[in-house]
Parts: C-alpha cells; sequence; structure tokens
C-alpha cells in the first residue's frame, strides 16, 4: 500500500470539527435571518400606526381651527 492510497481514504480529523462550525454558521445564519424577519415586520407596523397617527393629528387640526373660528 503506497502513502498516498492510504490518505486517500481517510477522514481528516478536522472534518468532524468543520461540521461543527458548518453547524455553527447555519444555525447562526438562521437566527440572524429570523431576527431581520422581525425587524422588517416591526419597521412596517411602527409605519402603520406612524401613518395613522398622523392622520388623527390632520384631523385634530382641522378640528381645532374649526372650534377657534366658532369661538
Amino acid at each position: 500500500m503506497e502513502i498516498e492510497e492510504l490518505y486517500e481514504n481517510t477522514v481528516p480529523a478536522e472534518a468532524d470539527l468543520l461540521d461543527d462550525v458548518t453547524e455553527t454558521a447555519a444555525s447562526g445564519m438562521a437566527i440572524l435571518t429570523e431576527r431581520v424577519e422581525r425587524l422588517i415586520r416591526l419597521c412596517e407596523k411602527l409605519s402603520r400606526e406612524n401613518q395613522t397617527l398622523r392622520a388623527q393629528n390632520l384631523e385634530l387640526q382641522v378640528e381645532r381651527d374649526e372650534l377657534r373660528e366658532k369661538n
């Protein structure tokens, strides 16, 4: 048996470590993806709330101006 054949059929000791690192990176990426998706949903919700509050504010300003004109 030649040395090259021996090395061709063996799994490097670092293979398990590399698999662990890959799994850790994948799970870290999944966690990061979930957090980004949550932030996107939160930004969308806050944007809708902001739009609603601006509309309410405008209505109140119009009402205030009408009441001032009456007095």
